[in-house]
């Protein structure tokens, strides 16, 4: 659906150390792919089986509550606005990824949130190859921004030499536990198909962990932005930079109007939720946001 609203077009040659990626608005942005974006964003915080399950039966102001005091954060103050902003750009290229360049991103991040007001700590995204057998692995860092900053890409840039640095693969980490336990519990029910399966793949990022050299590993930022607000300065100022991370690719999303879309695509998520959710059409009302 991202296809139908962005275009992708990489600059060639580059005139940086670094491949540049421009995207931006083909066409305006309209409702249906508004409520596509909302519709993502509710899935990206919660699966919509477990939503059923739990708030099925509730009203669509019980429902609303939960997700508003528990899943999304919250625009109290700019920052809790910032995380929103922050989690809408996390959501948004895991769409571009998937959608454009047929990668996997294999966790829903946002569903492990503890506090919904904080921004997660750790790697804001890694996706692979499709198929069965993990060969190639890319790490990002997405910044989200309203207004100018010539460091933007310089900041991001930071984030993920730091997290490259560290002597541990966080998130792979976390996969190949995840992975395994559901193994286990697929073990325990007998289901031995697909307790391989899911064996199989917490070995492979198991091995990401303890053998990271031996995949191919990309780097890439992703700088979503107001477009009237971006400057190539923000290109230059990275390239300024003695680069250690390669191949860096940067890839520029530029949006009108982004604060409003940031606002609109969380009240659709809760429309979505309405229509997905409840056992029965929610009734008209006017919850205070």
């Amino acid at each position: 659906m991202v296809t139908n609203w962005l275009n992708r077009a990489s600059r060639n040659p580059s005139v940086y150390a670094f491949t540049v990626v421009d995207m931006s608005e083909k066409i305006q942005i309209d409702d249906s792919i508004k409520s596509y974006l909302g519709e993502q964003t509710l899935i990206q915080y919660r699966s919509l089986e477990w939503l059923k399950k739990r708030y099925g039966n509730e009203s669509s102001t019980v429902l609303c509550e939960y997700l508003r005091n528990n899943v999304f954060p919250s625009t109290t103050n700019q920052i809790t606005k910032n995380v929103r902003q922050g989690d809408f750009g996390e959501i948004l290229t895991t769409l571009v990824v998937e959608e454009f360049k047929n990668l996997k991103v294999p966790i829903s991040k946002l569903r492990y949130k503890f506090n919904k007001d904080r921004s997660v700590f750790c790697t804001d995204l890694i996706s692979h190859n499709q198929g069965n057998t993990i060969t190639d692995i890319t790490y990002y860092e997405v910044k989200t921004r309203i207004t100018y900053s010539d460091d933007i890409g310089v900041k991001a840039y930071e984030g993920l030499l730091k997290d490259e640095k560290k002597p541990n693969e966080s998130i792979a980490d976390f996969l190949d536990r995840y992975y395994f336990d559901q193994a286990e519990i697929y073990s325990a029910a007998g289901d031995v198909t697909k307790a391989n399966e899911y064996y199989s793949i917490a070995k492979q990022f198991g091995d990401l962990v303890k053998n990271p050299t031996n995949f191919n590993r990309r780097f890439e930022i992703i700088i979503i932005m107001e477009t009237s607000k971006f400057k190539e300065d923000i290109l230059t100022q990275l390239n300024s930079l003695s680069l250690q991370l390669s191949p860096l690719e940067v890839t520029v999303v530029l949006v009108d109007n982004l604060s409003n879309l940031v606002s609109e695509v969380f009240t659709k998520a809760e429309k979505v939720a309405e229509s997905q959710v409840l056992t029965t059409s929610p009734s008209p009302k006017n919850i205070p946001v």
